[in-house]
């Protein structure tokens, strides 16, 4: 029965969930937990295709989800042997998470970490000397954006084994826990297997003491942190050098950059001085994070993608960059004939301009006189006609054979997340 373990977690059982399964015994008691309390969930399995335990792993998830009739999402993928397997498996599968999550809108993903996995990540962060937001595991946070719920967290490793073995679920035990390969399987054996009960409610009101005293440190940060947005490059010159580098990393992670958890002191110190410097700057944080420093202020954004989208007739477009529409502002306009289709909107181009009214502008310029930040340049939207010829350009407005009201397109552009506007 449900009551049989301690189940923490604010998550709203209305809503439809994900719950990362691998077949062992934590994650089928998570499963069979969320199935006996009511909550809505699809299941996903990811295969690494490691010899003697992947297709147990698989075959343990099948067998469960068949029985109670509960969607499963499978995932088949091999590591190519470069690197940290379990550093590229968690990036990995978070990712394929937030995936699903998108597609399939998944309010959130249930993940079955129990006491015994709490307790060795906080060993592991002592041995490493730093936590830069918690000690051990949160209940409830968010991974790349995605929510996570960890409501196992206060029952045992043995618990959720005496549980699916009690209740009769499929499972299958995992030799390479029992190997000593990671530094973590080292620590599950030599010292939280055999902790009392008694030693391990010390250690858990140990962690929470030092997660008091982390979070007093963290919003100090925070506080600090707000001269970085908006930027005030006077407030920020003044603040300690030591202090900067960590408000920046506070920061960047509190905007959901989870590479920063592990940028060096170097890396922190490099950005630091790029920002000291005040002039326009581009630092890249990771494949997927750069922060923009443009006309004094700050912006934090995903890579530019450059995009061409044809249009036969006025029918909606949209992309994350723009969309169009039947009414906007006169900047945003322009009228158009059947001659002039298909059209094309793109981003923009070297060299782009438009012949206006009362002369010919060129983008380049449009965009240094209206102070537009670089990443705002890279993804405003240009609108050309058949011929190749731009007929439009928000901001700027129409060419001089396209003006004609009323207008009967309009392109208008989008914020990004985390955009700056200009």
């Amino acid at each position: 029965m449900p009551e049989n373990l301690k189940w923490n977690t604010h998550a709203d059982p209305k809503k439809t969930y994900l719950a990362a399964v691998s077949g062992g015994p934590d994650s089928m008691a998570l499963l069979d937990q969320l199935v006996k309390r009511g909550y809505k969930v699809a299941a996903v399995h990811i295969n690494y295709h490691i010899p003697d335990v992947s297709n147990l792993g698989e075959n343990r998830t099948r067998k469960y989800c068949r029985l109670h009739k509960i969607r499963v999402h499978l995932c088949h993928v091999r590591h190519n042997g470069e690197g940290n397997f379990e550093a590229w498996a968690r990036d990995f599968r978070y990712a394929y998470f937030k995936k699903l999550a998108e597609k399939y809108h998944y309010a959130g993903i249930f993940m079955g970490h129990q006491e015994d996995d709490l307790i060795e990540t906080y060993f592991m962060q002592k041995e490493k000397g730093s936590a830069f937001s918690y000690w051990g595991i949160r209940e409830e946070g968010k991974v790349r954006g995605l929510l996570v719920y960890r409501p196992l967290l206060d029952n045992t490793k043995k618990e959720l084994l005496d549980y699916v073995i009690e209740q009769k679920i499929p499972y299958y035990l995992d030799y390479t826990n029992d190997t000593r390969i990671h530094r973590r399987n080292e620590i599950r054996q030599d010292t939280v297997k055999t902790m009392t009960k008694e030693e391990r409610a010390k250690i858990r009101e140990e962690i929470c003491a030092q997660n008091r005293e982390l979070s007093k440190k963290i919003e100090e940060l925070r506080r600090c942190a707000e001269c970085l947005d908006p930027f005030d490059p006077k407030a920020y010159g003044t603040t300690d050098p030591n202090v900067r580098t960590g408000m920046i990393r506070q920061y960047l992670i509190d905007e959901g950059i989870e590479e920063a958890y592990h940028f060096s002191d170097a890396r922190l110190t490099e950005i630091d001085r790029q920002l000291s410097l005040g002039t326009n700057r581009r630092i890249l944080l990771s494949k997927t994070a750069i922060w923009d420093l443009d006309y004094g202020k700050l912006c934090l954004h995903e890579p530019a993608v450059p995009y061409e989208i044809t249009r036969k007739n006025r029918h909606a477009a949209e992309n994350p960059y723009f969309f169009t529409s039947s009414e906007g502002e006169s900047v945003e306009g322009v009228y158009l004939t059947k001659g002039d289709f298909p059209v094309k909107i793109r981003s923009p181009k070297e060299g782009d301009e438009i012949r206006l009214r009362y002369g010919t502008k060129k983008l380049s310029r449009f965009f240094i006189d209206r102070k537009i930040p670089r990443y705002a340049r890279e993804t405003w939207p240009v609108l050309e006609n058949k011929d190749g010829k731009i007929v439009l350009v928000p901001g700027i407005g129409c060419d001089v054979d396209h003006y004609k009201l009323p207008y009967n397109w309009y392109l208008r552009r989008k914020s990004g997340k985390n955009l700056t506007n200009p």
